[in-house]
């Protein structure tokens, strides 16, 4: 607000200097002149004219004493007129520098973030691959390990189930070199070319189904070691599904 008052006043005061069509001549103290050219604009500390080769700022310094009074030149209004654009100029330059400072911060964090999901898209793709080959390594080894069985509930526990298998059981070639379910009275532990080694009771895991005494199963299951049941060792399977 001060420096529009600085320069109403100023504009009032150069009104006198010139005609209506805004004309006016300046020589400078230089010897430089500037022959009826138009007043664009009065300045406390300076005139802004139209010349031939575009718009020049004339200082009211660079001009006689005489020319600077006739266009109401006041060293105080034009030093103040200096210190309120140089303060608006820094102000300007403040706000862009905060402004470009802002743009700056915003970009940067929004490519910090594009980064950010990109990693983790590629984390969640490779962690997606390693699962899936992870699944498929397991159904492949349940699929060479796995085995048909049927056989008859014996007892049912809170855990498993004992199943007796009253004939051979289908051991694939590829299957574990434990060979097949313990022999005699359940026992673990016969050759696959001993007769009693096809056939005995075994564990029979994670079969949740609602069965009881004998009850008959045809199940695809794969081995899962020896346990121990009372006095006796008996093979462990794990249940996949029914046949």
């Amino acid at each position: 607000m001060k420096l529009v008052l600085i320069g109403i006043t100023v504009v009032a005061a150069a009104a006198f200097a010139f005609g209506e069509d805004r004309k006016v001549s300046i020589t400078t103290n230089d010897g430089k002149k500037y022959e009826n050219v138009s007043v664009s604009r009065v300045e406390p500390d300076g005139l802004v004219v139209m010349t031939a080769f575009g718009v020049v700022k004339v200082n009211f310094t660079d001009m006689p004493e005489g020319q600077r009074q006739k266009f109401g030149y006041d060293p105080s209004k034009a030093e103040a007129f200096r210190v309120a654009q140089i303060k608006a100029s820094q102000e300007r330059e403040t706000l862009i520098s905060m402004r470009t400072t802002a743009e700056l911060e915003a970009k940067a964090a929004q490519l910090k973030a594009s980064q950010e999901r990109e990693i983790q898209r590629l984390a969640d793709e490779e962690n997606l691959r390693k699962q899936k080959e992870k699944e498929a390594q397991e159904a492949k080894k349940m699929a060479e390990e796995s085995k048909r069985l049927t056989g008859q509930i014996v007892a049912v526990k809170d855990q498993y189930a004992i199943v007796y298998c009253p004939k051979p059981i289908s051991v694939p070639s590829s299957a574990s070199s434990l060979g097949r379910i313990g022999g005699g009275g359940g026992g673990y532990g016969g050759s696959s070319s001993d007769p009693r080694a096809a056939y005995g009771e075994f564990i029979l895991k994670n079969y949740l189904q609602d069965v009881a005494e004998g009850d008959q199963i045809k199940i695809i299951a794969i081995p899962d070691g020896v346990e121990n049941v009372g006095k006796r060792r008996l093979r462990a399977y794990k249940f996949i599904q029914n046949q």
